[in-house]
């Protein structure tokens, strides 16, 4: 039996606090400020969780499908148990 990494992908909701004098104003001041993504240490490994970069930025899990994007065939000869 083959071993196959099922890649799939999720939506989550980020939170950036600004201070503006509408919403268009706090849009592009959220997408200018915003410290973007980093890798978090845990579950395994140094690349499998997400966190925010800087203060007033938060990020939440929401509740969406799953969407499987790839399949990638592994290499039989390599020990992952």
């Amino acid at each position: 039996m083959k071993t196959y990494t099922v890649l799939g992908s999720v939506d989550i909701l980020i939170a950036k606090k600004v201070r503006a004098n509408s919403e268009a104003e706090a849009r592009i001041k959220a997408n200018k400020q915003f410290g973007g993504l980093e890798n978090g240490m845990g579950n395994g490994g140094s690349y499998k969780l997400i966190g925010v970069d800087k203060p007033g930025e938060e990020i939440f899990p929401t509740d969406s499908t799953i969407e499987w994007n790839d399949v990638i065939e592994e290499n039989p000869n390599e020990k992952w148990e």
